[in-house]
């Protein structure tokens, strides 16, 4: 079973680490389980979904023997250490997110980094929700449209060069994940390379379907990335 590891880290971390994150889903019935969930509220309610899994999880196992619920908490706990060790904070402890609403525009140098033609920003940039992600400074930024009923498309996401690699993509998308309560599934459009499909797919993403040569149909110039000419999209979901 994959596990949203980077939820469960953030209750871990508001719990005492994972090894009492887990005891306390062991040992907590299901009302008595949200009282100890608000002291990591701010993360929002994704975290709660997650939580609930988990306790169903080592509930079932516990049901089936010691054994199998033993090696079930193993892999919890381990997981959230593997993650925590190569999920290294570096962010500054004034990071904030916040929501663009006018002159989305005076970003377009970003937003050209992840899709470098102006008129197709164009066809989602105003209907589409735009943040960015402020450190000491702009590093990076998001583009999300509404394209049915808890459905979302990530349109566009860019991390200035200098800062990529860094964790700031991959916080932006939680932060989605995080504040679209409403949405069930979102999907991401992106080149066929492996360094993009590597990504969405550490974020919790899997491969959806393609669109044969709409990279070459839809833009006026041969796009690369990573030394490779783009030409299917590849989209991916996220399902909560």
């Amino acid at each position: 079973m994959a596990w949203d590891y980077a939820e469960l880290s953030k209750m871990a971390k508001a719990n005492g680490g994972p090894e009492k994150l887990v005891d306390l889903l062991i040992n907590s019935g299901k009302r008595k389980m949200f009282p100890w969930l608000g002291v990591a509220a701010a993360v929002g309610v994704a975290t709660t979904v997650v939580v609930q899994k988990a306790y169903k999880y080592l509930s079932d196992k516990k049901a089936e023997s010691n054994t199998e619920m033993e090696l079930a908490k193993q892999e919890l706990i381990q997981g959230i250490k593997d993650y925590d060790a190569t999920h290294a904070e570096v962010h500054s402890d004034i990071m904030n997110i916040r929501k663009i609403t006018d002159n989305k525009k005076e970003y377009i140098d970003l937003l050209l980094l992840a899709d470098e033609q102006e008129d197709m920003i164009d066809k989602y940039l105003e209907r589409g929700e735009m943040f960015v992600l402020d450190d000491n400074g702009i590093k990076a930024e998001c583009v999300i449209t509404q394209e049915g009923d808890g459905v979302y498309e990530l349109k566009n996401i860019a991390v200035l060069p200098d800062y990529q690699r860094k964790g700031y993509g991959k916080s932006l998308i939680e932060f989605l994940f995080s504040s679209y309560t409403d949405c069930n599934t979102m999907i991401v459009g992106t080149g066929d390379v492996p360094s993009a499909l590597t990504f969405y797919k550490k974020c919790g993403f899997t491969e959806s379907h393609r669109i044969k040569n709409f990279f070459i149909d839809n833009y006026d110039h041969p796009m690369f990335e990573d030394g490779k000419q783009l030409v299917d999209m590849v989209y991916l979901k996220w399902e909560r």
